[in-house]
């Protein structure tokens, strides 16, 4: 592997790392102040997550995408990077969707605590089938 290669994939994972730790972390506040209306928790979890889940998000698609342009002529033919793709949009849409929630819960409106633990249950979850795709997909598809 190319240094550039391996600096990417090192970006890369450190954001994607970020970004999911990120989002539970702020989806864990965030429902511990929903459920005790306190508008003060809903500022703190959306601080952390412009400080933390939303760069990590933006290092990880940068990384991601940086690699795939480098080896685009392989990629493009493995159906595993499509469905990790689709993965990777779906969870970055998610996580919009808990930066509006959060917003609104700074704001003092209520939020149904288990709406945040199911937003942040579905990125974790596209995530882990993102690693799995990563580590498993290109042989399992090369079947």
């Amino acid at each position: 592997m190319r240094p550039m290669a391996l600096w990417l994939k090192v970006l890369h994972v450190v954001g994607v790392v970020f970004w999911i730790g990120g989002v539970v972390a702020v989806a864990s506040v965030g429902v511990a102040a929903a459920q005790s209306g306190e508008k003060a928790g809903g500022s703190l979890a959306r601080k952390a997550n412009r400080h933390v889940a939303t760069p990590g998000l933006v290092l990880a698609w940068v990384g991601g995408l940086s690699l795939l342009g480098l080896g685009w002529g392989a990629y493009a033919k493995m159906p595993w990077i499509h469905i990790k793709l689709t993965l990777g949009l779906v969870a970055a849409g998610l996580s919009g969707v808990l930066a509006a929630r959060l917003r609104t819960l700074a704001a003092g409106e209520s939020v149904t605590p288990g709406s945040l633990r199911l937003v942040a249950a579905l990125i974790a979850a596209m995530a882990l089938a993102s690693v799995a795709l990563a580590f498993a997909g290109p042989g399992w598809f090369a079947r």
